[in-house]
């Protein structure tokens, strides 16, 4: 990939988990120089990723947030916007049920408005307006860009004749997650330990 970025002109369109796994040993610098720019869709991108990215290939990724149901929804730029979402142009977007963000595009049919399950912050207009995320109002997460359903996972360890109850939850940051599990074993689960 870098000797192909190298080769000038290029635009790379990546995810999150490939971003973050950028190997330092290689020579990023003649792809620097010829690199248009960087995007990254699919899920959060750690900040620690945006950082290390624009080091290595001198572009801040521009991040574009989006769902299967209304397609791209806002982008943003870590190095210039921070935590800021700006819509993508056609979207519209209010706040619903005290902090569920819904939207309108054209991937909707008619004026129906979708309401996700992402909760967000309006930021002021003199500030850029947009918005900020807060993170998830149901039991879903985003790891490795795939949504991973914790109430799926708990009922997949309480299954097991060695677990009595599981419950899990999710760890670290936006783009950072990891889930961790607590279990209370059964009888037969007490008896392998």
């Amino acid at each position: 990939m870098a000797a192909r970025l190298a080769e000038g002109g290029c635009i790379l369109v990546s995810s999150p988990a490939h971003l973050r796994r950028l190997p330092e040993a290689l020579d990023w610098q003649p792809a620097r120089s010829r690199l248009r720019a960087v995007y990254s869709s699919g899920g959060p991108l750690p900040p620690e990723a945006a950082q290390a990215s624009l080091e290595l290939l001198g572009q801040s990724p521009i991040e574009v947030f989006g769902s299967s149901e209304t397609g791209g929804i806002a982008w943003r730029q870590r190095a210039v916007q921070g935590e800021r979402w700006t819509l993508l142009p056609g979207v519209e977007w209010r706040i619903d049920d005290g902090d569920l963000l819904a939207v309108r595009s054209a991937h909707l049919p008619g004026a129906v408005r979708w309401v996700s399950a992402d909760r967000v912050r309006a930021l002021p207009a003199s500030e850029g307006g947009g918005f900020a995320m807060l993170g998830r109002a149901d039991r879903i997460a985003k790891i490795e860009e795939k949504g991973v359903s914790l109430t799926a996972v708990e009922a997949a360890l309480a299954a097991c004749s060695e677990v009595e109850e599981a419950r899990v939850l999710v760890l670290g940051h936006e783009g950072s997650q990891r889930l961790a599990a607590a279990v209370v074993p059964s009888q037969s689960g007490w008896a392998l330990l």
